[in-house]
């Protein structure tokens, strides 16, 4: 073989691998996505932090009906009531950030909050955000993973 063929035969091989790679990628973000949904759906125990307050344990779900996070009292097992001050809608503009970056973490009540385990979801408005602390880093980094692919299935953007 020439010095050309071989060249080519180096190429072709690096771009099927980054092909093989970046669908990997894809099959592990749709397994993530799924395995979150699941785990949403059956409801996940956090602490709420609001804008009034100390944090609040809680028990979060995914309305599988409707793509919005609903919470309610911790150990509880559906979402609870419909109403609108309890529901947070996956929808395009939300934005997905690790650790203690909203106004509602600066607060002196979630001063106590790790960074690791928090995770903010962000829509439009300057007060509209759903700010959780998990049980740990490992738990919010799963979500995370987990809700930024539901993200991207619903056309929505993500950063995680």
């Amino acid at each position: 073989l020439g010095a050309l063929e071989v060249e080519a035969l180096a190429a072709a091989r690096a771009e099927s691998e980054r092909l093989h790679a970046a669908k990997l990628e894809e099959d592990l973000a749709r397994a993530a996505a799924t395995e979150t949904r699941a785990r949403l759906v059956a409801g996940v125990d956090c602490r709420k932090h609001g804008r009034a307050g100390n944090p609040k344990a809680r028990r979060l779900f995914l309305d599988p009906r409707t793509d919005e996070l609903a919470w309610g009292p911790a150990g509880a097992k559906k979402s609870g009531s419909k109403g609108a001050a309890k529901r947070f809608p996956l929808v395009r503009g939300v934005r997905l950030v690790r650790g203690k970056t909203t106004a509602v973490f600066r607060r002196q009540a979630s001063v106590d909050a790790s960074p690791n385990a928090c995770l903010s979801l962000v829509g439009d408005g300057p007060r509209e955000s759903l700010d959780l602390e998990l049980d740990s880093k490992q738990l919010r980094d799963t979500l995370a993973t987990g809700i930024a692919a539901l993200l991207v299935r619903l056309d929505a953007p993500a950063t995680a």
